[in-house]
């Protein structure tokens, strides 16, 4: 998707191969939509929807992001292996499925919602990021492993499971009063 502008589907939408997003003013708006993308999500647009609407990646070994910009979703589930080439920002929850994984690499994500795993999160960089931002719970409490290089939370979550931090020092909580 080219361009400036807002691109409304008006059912569910599979795509079986890569989506680019090329311009960070495109926006996908699902409504109550879902999005499947079976490769790879290459964007530095914006997914957004209402409700329950979700964009689910099932593809392995692919990406997500881009290497210039953000790439903003509504929902967003994992349902294959995942590797952050780009930073990723969403306005409700991210899923990790079951033996699925979402790799932050040197990249950063950021949840405003739930952290809702029962795979594995990790980085395989020095870099990697976990943001939580709002309001939720994190992380699954089925969660295989949750292992992130630096920890942010600004907001109010509930913790189900471990979060581990593979730097010492680097970890930052806001406390409201």
């Amino acid at each position: 998707i080219a361009g400036v502008g807002t691109f409304f589907p008006s059912n569910n939408l599979t795509v079986s191969d890569d989506l680019y997003i090329s311009n960070g003013t495109s926006v996908i708006n699902l409504s109550t939509y879902n999005l499947n993308i079976g490769v790879n999500l290459d964007s530095v647009g914006t997914i957004t929807g209402a409700g329950s609407s979700t964009t689910t990646l099932t593809g392995t070994g692919k990406k997500i992001g881009a290497a210039i910009g953000t790439a903003n979703c509504y929902n967003l589930v994992i349902n294959g292996t995942y590797t952050l080439e780009g930073d990723v920002s969403t306005v409700k929850d991210v899923t990790i499925n079951a033996a699925k994984q979402l790799d932050l690499g040197e990249k950063n994500i950021s949840v405003s919602g739930s952290l809702l795993s029962s795979g594995t999160i990790v980085s395989s960089g020095t870099n990697g990021t976990l943001t939580l931002a709002g309001v939720g719970t994190a992380p699954g409490a089925t969660a295989t492993s949750t292992t992130v290089d630096y920890l942010v939370v600004s907001g109010t979550y509930t913790l189900n499971n471990t979060i581990t931090i593979d730097k010492n020092d680097q970890w930052s909580i806001d406390l409201e009063q």
